[in-house]
Protein backbone atom coordinates (compact mmCIF):
# COMPACT_ATOMS: atom_id res chain seq x y z
CA UNK A 1 0.00 0.00 0.00
CA UNK A 2 1.30 3.43 -0.96
CA UNK A 3 0.92 6.29 1.50
CA UNK A 4 0.72 9.72 -0.14
CA UNK A 5 1.79 12.73 1.88
CA UNK A 6 -0.53 15.58 0.84
CA UNK A 7 1.94 18.29 1.86
CA UNK A 8 4.44 17.09 -0.77
CA UNK A 9 1.85 16.68 -3.52
CA UNK A 10 2.87 18.83 -6.53
CA UNK A 11 -0.62 20.12 -7.40
CA UNK A 12 -1.54 21.70 -4.08
CA UNK A 13 -3.11 24.63 -5.98
CA UNK A 14 -5.97 22.29 -6.93
CA UNK A 15 -8.15 22.20 -3.84
CA UNK A 16 -11.32 20.19 -3.89
CA UNK A 17 -14.42 22.26 -4.45
CA UNK A 18 -17.60 20.37 -3.60
CA UNK A 19 -19.99 23.00 -5.03
CA UNK A 20 -18.11 23.02 -8.34
CA UNK A 21 -18.01 19.23 -8.40
CA UNK A 22 -21.75 19.12 -7.74
CA UNK A 23 -22.49 21.59 -10.52
CA UNK A 24 -20.37 19.66 -13.00
CA UNK A 25 -21.97 16.37 -11.96
CA UNK A 26 -25.44 17.89 -12.36
CA UNK A 27 -24.60 19.21 -15.84
CA UNK A 28 -23.22 15.83 -16.90
CA UNK A 29 -26.27 14.05 -15.49
CA UNK A 30 -28.77 16.36 -17.21
CA UNK A 31 -26.85 16.10 -20.49
CA UNK A 32 -26.82 12.31 -20.26
CA UNK A 33 -30.57 12.14 -19.56
CA UNK A 34 -31.31 14.56 -22.44
CA UNK A 35 -29.12 12.51 -24.80
CA UNK A 36 -30.90 9.27 -23.84
CA UNK A 37 -34.34 10.85 -24.37
CA UNK A 38 -33.28 12.33 -27.71
CA UNK A 39 -31.84 9.05 -28.99
CA UNK A 40 -35.00 7.18 -27.92
CA UNK A 41 -37.17 9.72 -29.75
CA UNK A 42 -35.11 9.36 -32.93
CA UNK A 43 -35.14 5.57 -32.65
CA UNK A 44 -38.92 5.29 -32.25
CA UNK A 45 -39.88 8.02 -34.73
CA UNK A 46 -42.16 6.51 -37.40
CA UNK A 47 -40.61 6.33 -40.84
CA UNK A 48 -42.11 8.35 -43.66
CA UNK A 49 -43.66 6.34 -46.48
CA UNK A 50 -41.60 6.49 -49.66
Amino acid sequence: MVVVNASNYPNTAYRESKPAAGIIAALVGVSLIAWIIQSKQIHFKPRRPQ
